[in-house]
């Protein structure tokens, strides 16, 4: 078979997604099958055989000796978009139909989050999404996004069970886990001591060890829960001549992946504030360390072979990849009993869960203090769960049901399967019919008059109406592009509640509105966005006069839209720097 791997980086870069993207293509290449991995978040237009042409045509770094994983980086192919397929809302559908039927792809695999994919259309060719459910339930959203595919493989039983009752019936769920083996550069750890000693850990202590990303601001890892609870387990069981007990917390800083990225301003450094969280959650000084670094896969491992336990009650988890390489490894796990975690924690303990709270799109976990404190005291003391038999178990369990070899047979079995009648039937064009909304706009500033646009809007004229303000300079074949794949999306899903956000890069040369004004849903007043024309003319009927109306009018279609995308930053810049005013 020739497969298509779709992945946001090049594999030699840090990350969960290219790590099993990595993974999977060995082991498909193992079976005897063409893999080309296609690096989507970048433009290297065509195919490249060489991995140091492709990084060198994207402008990226190539790999360093460090990175090597064990097989050469050219067993596979690299492919790259050009500017036009890889607009910055997302790989849309449409062109990954297009590009397979082109280039007769037997399958597609997808590794991404689900909003970088645009869902313009259904899938035609057996198209498998490799979906991390970070929630209880599929929501209204992911599901229209998820539907377009022919398969979504989840990782987890309790995944399988929420997609399976969340997704149209066309649309086949099965369950194949991450991969989880010892990369070729660990080797086991027989001198404790001496490898402690290297890494900052107290020879003889009871280490418990936290090892994640810090890389989102609202602490899905749950760093809050980890340290209360491990200052609560120091408080009542440590004691004068006993075993020392000590934490270990690596999380990585989003400055430390923006750097290794090659990319070292690539954002502003989210992440939740482990120095502040140690501090209020009652850490006692001396017993813990922080190391934010990206160390060398091998040495990652040796992490979690010099630890006692792995300390990982996160609010939720797609997967949860140290729990199980922990485990492989012979160190026990506490995580919290929610969705994978409950499914995976083998040896260790799934502690039980206080109740569910939102964050971002959907239910998680609320970990409790006092249930991980108690945990940690359990794995002190070796008791059930925490014992030889249970580590021998979790080992076999995972060797048999999540090598590499094991899972590229998985996936090999998926994509060699017809597709069903059902799906077929679905993925069919529809009939050619006048577009409900096509790809035309028509430009308004907010400093201009509303009723001279009221006067000017027909409904025979443009969809969108691209509000900005005159500060700015529009591009407006950049705009032509992304408004064609709005279009498109929008038709598919039959919505009309449609905005996209166009971010612009302000006098100084920098991205607003930031994530911080997102998540707070505050959009500075020269913020660009796009909505339905028709809708726009009837908020303008009513706005107060001015430019603070005419873009509190736009904004406020963007509050009530269903669904918001975000733009490309290139598309609208400002006319002139504060250094030229100067």
């Amino acid at each position: 078979m020739h497969v298509l791997l779709l992945v946001a980086n090049f594999p030699w870069f840090y990350g969960a997604y290219t790590d099993q993207g990595w993974k999977l293509a060995n082991g498909l290449v193992d079976l005897g099958h063409d893999v080309t991995w296609c690096t989507w978040m970048f433009h290297h237009p065509g195919y490249h055989d060489d991995h140091l042409a492709a990084a060198k045509a994207a402008g990226k770094r190539p790999p360093t000796p460090e990175e090597f994983v064990g097989e050469p980086w050219d067993r596979v192919r690299y492919f790259g978009l050009d500017k036009r397929e890889r607009p910055a809302e997302g790989f849309r559908i449409s062109d990954v139909n297009r590009i397979a039927r082109e280039l007769a792809f037997d399958g597609v695999i997808s590794l991404s989050d689900v909003g970088r994919m645009v869902p313009d259309e259904n899938a035609r060719v057996r198209f498998a999404s490799w979906f991390p459910l970070h929630f209880a339930k599929v929501d209204a959203d992911f599901a229209r996004a998820l539907n377009v595919y022919s398969d979504i493989v989840a990782l987890a039983p309790s995944a399988n069970r929420a997609l399976s009752l969340g997704l149209a019936k066309e649309v086949t769920v099965t369950t194949i886990p991450h991969a989880v083996e010892p990369p070729p550069s660990f080797t086991p750890v027989n001198d404790v001591a001496a490898r402690r000693r290297a890494r900052g850990m107290p020879e003889k202590a009871f280490v418990a060890l936290i090892h994640c990303g810090n890389y989102e601001n609202y602490n899905r890892k749950a760093l809050d829960i980890s340290f209360m609870a491990f200052a609560k387990f120091h408080k009542a069981r440590s004691s004068p001549g006993g075993r020392e007990l000590f934490l270990y917390v690596h999380a990585i800083s989003v400055k430390r992946i923006n750097d290794n990225f090659g990319n070292p301003q690539g954002g502003p450094d989210v992440g939740a504030d482990v120095e502040s969280i140690a501090e209020h959650s009652g850490l006692v000084k001396g017993s813990y360390v922080w190391d934010d670094a990206i160390h060398e896969i091998g040495a990652a491992f040796e992490l979690m072979a010099l630890a006692d336990v792995l300390l990982m009650p996160s609010r939720v988890e797609g997967f949860g990849i140290p729990i199980l390489e922990a485990q492989l490894l012979g160190t026990p796990a506490i995580t919290a009993d929610f969705l994978a975690m409950g499914d995976y924690t083998w040896y260790g303990e799934a502690v039980p869960i206080l109740q569910t709270e939102y964050m971002v799109k959907g239910m998680v976990a609320t970990p409790s203090v006092d249930g991980t404190a108690a945990a940690l005291g359990r794995a002190l003391d070796g008791a059930p769960g925490f014992r030889a038999a249970d580590a021998a178990r979790a080992r076999a369990a995972i060797e048999a049901t999540m090598s590499r070899a094991t899972v590229a047979k998985a996936f090999e079995a998926l994509l060699a399967k017809p597709l069903a009648p059902a799906w077929l039937a679905r993925a069919r064009p529809a009939p050619a019919k006048p577009a409900a909304v096509d790809g035309t706009w028509l430009p308004v500033a907010y400093e201009a008059e509303a009723s001279a646009y009221l006067a000017a809007y027909d409904a025979r004229l443009p969809s969108w109406a691209l509000t900005y303000s005159e500060d700015y300079a529009v591009d407006e074949t950049c705009v032509a592009r992304a408004m064609n794949s709005i279009a498109s999306e929008a038709n598919h899903l039959g919505e009309s509640d449609y905005t996209v956000l166009f971010g612009a890069l302000d006098a100084d040369g920098n991205e607003f509105p930031t994530q911080a004004h997102l998540d707070s849903n505050f959009l500075p007043p020269a913020t660009p966005l796009v909505v339905p024309a028709w809708k726009l003319r009837k908020e303008l009927a009513t706005a107060k006069p001015g430019a603070a109306g005419n873009f509190q009018a736009a904004y406020q279609l963007f509050l009530q839209a269903k669904i918001k995308r975000r733009g490309d930053t290139s598309c609208v810049t400002a006319r002139k720097s504060k250094q030229a005013e100067l």
